[in-house]
């Protein structure tokens, strides 16, 4: 679990989401990360989940590994599967951060990520360019259905997000996208998230 901007392990702990988890998904193994907003503004954030969370759980003989993070950390778990695409069982953003209004709005002027076209992939992820390679892997999933089928959205139907979570959730099974009462808040976020851990865990 990735905590947004401003926010540690022990923030996670303090709101309970793990509990929230396990109410649903008592057998989930849910970790906490301190994925503070330095992470990212040094570019390691991949990097790091890699070695001190996917690769150690792989080494410890979990079957299934899902990243979950909410607002930036939703930007976190897109990062992750942008550079390892397909090695996670599964991710779980809520209200994700998904770049600029502009970027936003030239999606929805064609027509959506379905007809989207971002263009050639560049050589290397940088300020310039990181937000449109966010949204190619939300347009790859538009692509491939079983991709698609790892990934669940969870927003308030208040929060600020909500119509670029909207936006996202088009590349993604009608059923995966989860949107509440509420607005961007843990509250909301738990709220969420143990009524798709039940669903995930059927």
């Amino acid at each position: 679990m990735l905590p947004g901007i401003g926010g540690d392990a022990p923030t996670l702990k303090d709101h309970g989401i793990a509990e929230a988890v396990h109410k649903s998904w008592p057998q989930a193994d849910v970790m906490l990360t301190s994925a503070t907003f330095g992470y990212y503004v040094h570019r390691n954030i991949v990097d790091r989940l890699d070695a001190d969370v996917v690769r150690p759980a792989r080494e410890q003989g979990y079957k299934q590994i899902w990243l979950a993070g909410a607002s930036v950390g939703g930007m976190g778990v897109l990062f992750y599967e942008y550079a390892h695409p397909g090695e996670l069982t599964g991710m779980i953003l809520m209200a994700p951060w998904l770049a600029s209004s502009d970027l936003q709005d030239e999606i929805r002027k064609a027509g959506g990520v379905r007809g989207w076209d971002p263009g050639p992939k560049p050589d290397h992820v940088d300020n310039d360019n990181y937000q449109r390679e966010m949204w190619r892997v939300v347009k790859h999933w538009s692509e491939d259905p079983s991709s698609a089928q790892r990934v669940w959205v969870i927003v308030g139907s208040g929060d600020k997000l909500v119509q670029s979570d909207r936006l996202l959730a088009q590349a993604l099974p009608p059923s995966h996208l989860l949107e509440i009462p509420g607005r961007h808040s843990w509250e909301t976020f738990i709220a969420a998230a143990e009524r798709i851990s039940k669903e995930i865990n059927r």
